[in-house]
């Protein structure tokens, strides 16, 4: 039988951490990242947040924006 132990007792996990993001392992992370990335262009696709200049998309910074708020970044908290 397992004994539970206390959160206080157990010993701290390492995170791995890219600006707001944390995960528990690089994979983690990279995983984390990429879904966010993924969400972001269909928000920018669907929203037409960017523009085709010779051939290639740039985002715009609607789309900049709309990266800041899905990560909780804001100009007053940098």
């Amino acid at each position: 039988m397992n004994a539970m132990v206390p959160l206080e007792n157990q010993p701290p996990q390492m995170l791995v951490q890219l600006g707001t993001l944390q995960a528990s392992t690089p994979a983690a992370l990279v995983s984390g990242a990429t879904q966010i990335a993924d969400t972001l262009a269909t928000i920018i696709r669907k929203n037409k947040l960017a523009s085709t200049i010779q051939g290639k998309e740039y985002v715009r910074v609607e789309g900049w924006t709309t990266l800041a708020a899905l990560l909780g970044v804001d100009s007053a908290r940098g």
